[in-house]
């Protein structure tokens, strides 16, 4: 997959080669980072959307934009955006996802079977991806990919964690941002992406494919190994990548800290085996459910109606997806 990233310190070079394809279309989506109601670094600066906002308005004057974010276990998306300053913004809208009308989409994906979305993505003519230049007790690093798991509508989203690499990568699978930018004009490291410590840092990334971009922004900041996007290569493909603007900054000399090796490995460990406990519940109610299925329909009826294969099927599924 072709894929092409700009890195730089200068914020304005760095949206101007980005924003060179961008579509010109009548309704625009733009999804922040809001995980809590703490200002930048932690959440994306409400000035930093107003000029994604008039950039979007020179290549259509009369687009319908839309900020979007939804609620959290710890979060209110419409208290962040009222706290923020969102409510105030010139030239765009907010939607709280949780609060939108949505439609069941079946994706299919590696974990997620029916997916719930909002009818504000669902209409959506052009994504584009805000995030911040964030390290992750969890992921390592909270980039753009991460960032798409705002767009899960559940409030019980940390429910969820056991099986995020493979939701990570079926998000970006379904979604397909645009455009996906990274902010550092101040980063966090440490215990991110809420209790980190900041750090000026001064420099953007942005490319036209979300898992691209945020391979050169783990590589700047010194991240390897990070487990969604090796995932996502694996499953949707290698990147071809094409680099433009300051390269040499990849050559960072003073890496991002992270969460100690022991605390995060402990941490991963428990989700894999909170993960083979949810498989082993899914498991066991596809078999009360088939069972209870056999008890009601003849079985003769069955064995005309419905073949051995289409059976095994439907209880795989049952077994292997989640509904989201």
């Amino acid at each position: 997959m072709n894929s092409s990233v700009t890195i730089g310190r200068n914020s304005e070079e760095v949206l101007a080669a980005a924003f060179k394809n961008i579509p010109k279309v009548d309704n625009y989506v733009i999804k922040v980072n809001l995980c809590t109601i703490a200002s930048c670094p932690i959440t994306t600066s409400v000035e930093s959307v107003k000029k994604i906002v008039d950039r979007i308005l020179e290549i259509n004057p009369d687009a319908l934009i839309k900020v979007v974010e939804s609620d959290a276990t710890a979060l209110r998306a419409d208290i962040a955006f009222k706290r923020l300053g969102y409510t105030e913004l010139e030239g765009a809208g907010v939607v709280n996802l949780s609060k939108d009308d949505a439609v069941k989409v079946d994706v299919n994906g590696r974990i997620i079977g029916m997916l719930n979305v909002p009818l504000t993505l669902y209409e959506s003519e052009c994504l584009i991806n805000m995030a911040r230049l964030k390290t992750h007790v969890f992921t390592k690093v909270s980039l753009g990919t991460k960032n798409l798991f705002g767009m899960i509508t559940r409030k019980d989203k940390e429910s969820l964690h056991p099986f995020l690499d493979s939701i990570l990568v079926d998000l970006v699978q379904f979604y397909r941002p645009h455009l996906t930018i990274i902010e550092g004009n101040t980063g966090l490291e440490g215990r991110g992406p809420v209790d980190g410590l900041p750090r000026q840092d001064n420099v953007f990334i942005a490319g036209d494919d979300v898992i691209a971009t945020d391979l050169v922004a783990s590589a700047y900041m010194g991240i390897k190994k990070v487990s969604h996007l090796e995932l996502a290569q694996k499953v949707l493909g290698k990147r071809d990548l094409h680099l433009t603007g300051e390269a040499g900054l990849l050559d960072n000399p003073d890496p991002y800290k992270i969460t100690a090796r022991l605390p995060y490995t402990t941490t991963r460990f428990g989700f894999y085996i909170a993960s083979i406990g949810k498989r082993l519940e899914m498991l066991g109610n596809s078999i009360a459910f088939a069972g209870d299925a056999l008890g009601a329909v003849d079985m003769e009826v069955l064995k005309q109606k419905i073949s051995y294969r289409d059976a095994f099927s439907v209880l795989l599924r049952r077994t292997t997806k989640i509904d989201i």
